[in-house]
């Protein structure tokens, strides 16, 4: 028998990771993208529990550049030590908010399915204005779709206010709001190499 904290990241949900700018919120999604990728226990704290028809995962990035996108994917295999064909990434930062969400339907009807795990890192960046009811209400039901009719979970990332701990804008409040679980990443004050989730 094994004891488990927290179930989080089921299939048909999605969830946020918020934080403050360069608190290692990226970082974060690497480790969760390693141990679904590989059906990889990490640090005995992160266990993956795919099914066999669900195996692959897939990095949306939408804010670095292609340099810094392929530094961050190529990070998944070294943490696991291997190269695995069920883990892509795609750099859309050149891409407008609304072709972004349609290269993303794109990729999920392409892997039919068989996509369990899905981080879209600046999930902000796929609505217009992150501050517009309406904008945030559209990208929220992407969200909500997705997840239903390919049955996946996905991992948004999303920023903090400055001043407060809030998800930025309208986008953020929703997220946080229909979101199964939201994480925080925060800077540790007296070691600069850390950060607390």
């Amino acid at each position: 028998i094994e004891n488990f904290d927290s179930r989080v990241f089921s299939l048909g949900n999605f969830s946020a990771i918020t934080g403050k700018g360069k608190s290692k919120k990226t970082f974060l999604t690497s480790l969760f993208l390693a141990s679904t990728a590989g059906s990889f226990t990490l640090h005995d704290k992160i266990v993956s529990d795919m099914p066999q028809n669900k195996q692959h995962t897939i990095l949306f990035d939408t804010e670095q550049s292609r340099y810094d996108a392929y530094i961050t994917s190529s990070r998944i295999p070294k943490i696991l030590g291997e190269k695995l064909e069920t883990f892509k990434a795609f750099s859309l930062r050149e891409y407008s908010p609304l072709e972004r969400c349609d290269i993303i339907e794109h990729i999920l009807k392409k892997y039919n399915g068989s996509a369990g795990y899905i981080v879209i890192d600046g999930i902000a960046d796929l609505a217009k204005a992150i501050n517009d009811e309406e904008e945030a209400t559209r990208v929220c039901s992407l969200l909500l779709r997705w997840t239903k009719e390919y049955n996946c979970h996905i991992t948004t990332v999303i920023h903090q206010n400055k001043n407060d701990n809030y998800a930025t804008g309208h986008l953020g409040s929703s997220i946080i709001k229909k979101a199964e679980c939201v994480i925080m990443v925060e800077k540790d004050s007296n070691e600069r190499n850390k950060s607390n989730v």
